[in-house]
Order: structure tokens, then C-alpha cells, then sequence
């Protein structure tokens, strides 16, 4: 696995409501968690490092052992995977949309996430928590080496919730993906880096423990 690490400079992106400004940030750790209350530019950061948005100044790269990395260049090198909370696939099967983007078998994803019983059925059709566990499943099925995830845990059921949760947490840990989860409270996935973001600005970025967050309990193996 190539060693991956994502670096901001002087970002300013600025939005109808408030100016997302990062003097600089690099994650290179497998698990971190972007958290903040609704407006404070989580979903902004993810997608400004998916190159889904552009930022009015400064950088965005990916710094690998075998060089440096522009955004587009990582979704082709590192296999770059991201879901947005806002963006829906088109509505078909659940196996014909995982088939879309597998790159090989996805027996592990499919299990992983608890969607074998579902796979003949229209993705309109699901409950809000299976269209989540969907969606996370078009993700890994790039077998990225980098996952960005955007609001998985909003809105879905109980059940759902902790699949989700084991599953990224499985990734992170056997598959050494370098995973940024952004979320509202911190879902107890063992998150080794916690950054908190209020109203643009990074205001906590440290470890787990000191972080001003509530936290759900670890998933089954953590």
C-alpha cells in the first residue's frame, strides 16, 4: 500500500453563508474524523479535496512515496473515493449499480455491508439506511486508497448505522485506506485524529481523547 498524505495551503473557499479558510492541514493518518455543527464547511473541506470544488486560492495535492499528486491525478493514481451526502446514483438495481463500478469481485463489500438480501432490488426503492450502505458500497468498490465520506451516519437506522460503522472502521484498519469521515458528533470508529471545524475555521485538531465531542461506543471490534 502506498503511503498517502493529503495536504491544504491556504485555502479560502468562500460560500453564500461563511468563508472556509485553512492556513494549512495535512492528513495522512488512516482514520480521521471533520467534525462540526451544520454550516461550519465540513462538507465544503471533503469535497474541496475531491476536487468537487474549487477553492478561490491556495492548494490542494496528494503526496505519495512515488511523488506529488495533483487531485485529478488521484483519482485515476490513488483511485480517489467519495461520497457526498447530496448526490444520489441513478436509480437502478443494487447490483447493477455496484457492477458499474467494481473493479473486481465485491463479495467483501457486499457482505460487508449487509446488502445481499437487497441486491435485486431499485436503489429508489430502499430504506434511507440501505441507500446509505448503497452508496458507501460504489465507494469502495474503486478499491480506493483514499476514501472521503461525507455524512454517513445522518438520517438511517440504528441497524444500519453500525454496519456502517464496522465497515469503514474494517477498511480503515485491514485495508489501510486513509479515510476522512465528516460527521456532526464522533461515531465512536477509533478515530485517530479528530479536526472540528466552527464556521470555516479549524478550531480543535488533535487526538480523540481531548476532543471536545460526544462519542458514541466503538463498533464490536474496536
Amino acid at each position: 500500500m502506498v503511503g498517502v498524505e493529503i495536504r491544504l495551503k491556504g485555502v479560502v473557499k468562500k460560500r453564500r453563508h461563511f468563508t472556509l479558510r485553512i492556513d494549512e492541514l495535512r492528513i495522512g493518518e488512516r482514520l480521521v474524523l471533520v467534525a462540526g455543527p451544520n454550516g461550519s464547511g465540513k462538507s465544503t473541506l471533503l469535497s474541496i479535496m475531491a476536487g468537487v470544488l474549487h477553492p478561490n486560492r491556495g492548494s490542494v495535492e496528494y503526496r505519495t512515496d512515488e511523488g506529488v499528486l495533483s487531485v485529478e491525478e488521484a483519482w485515476s493514481r490513488l483511485r480517489l473515493g467519495f461520497l457526498l451526502d447530496s448526490v444520489e446514483p441513478p436509480d437502478a438495481t443494487v447490483e447493477e449499480l455496484i457492477g458499474l463500478t467494481c473493479l473486481d469481485s465485491c463479495d467483501d463489500i457486499v457482505d460487508g455491508l449487509g446488502l445481499r438480501k437487497v441486491l435485486h432490488e431499485r436503489y429508489t426503492a430502499l430504506s434511507a439506511g440501505y441507500r446509505r450502505r448503497v452508496k458507501l458500497a460504489l465507494v469502495y468498490a474503486r478499491r480506493p486508497m483514499v476514501a472521503l465520506i461525507d455524512e454517513p451516519f445522518n438520517g438511517i437506522d440504528y441497524e444500519s448505522l453500525w454496519a456502517i460503522r464496522e465497515f469503514i472502521a474494517g477498511q480503515a484498519a485491514e485495508g489501510g485506506v486513509v479515510t476522512v469521515v465528516a460527521s456532526h458528533i464522533d461515531p465512536g470508529l477509533g478515530f485517530q485524529r479528530v479536526i472540528v471545524l466552527r464556521d470555516g475555521r479549524i478550531v480543535y485538531d488533535g487526538g480523540p481523547d481531548e476532543s471536545p465531542l460526544p462519542r458514541m461506543c466503538p463498533p464490536r471490534g474496536g
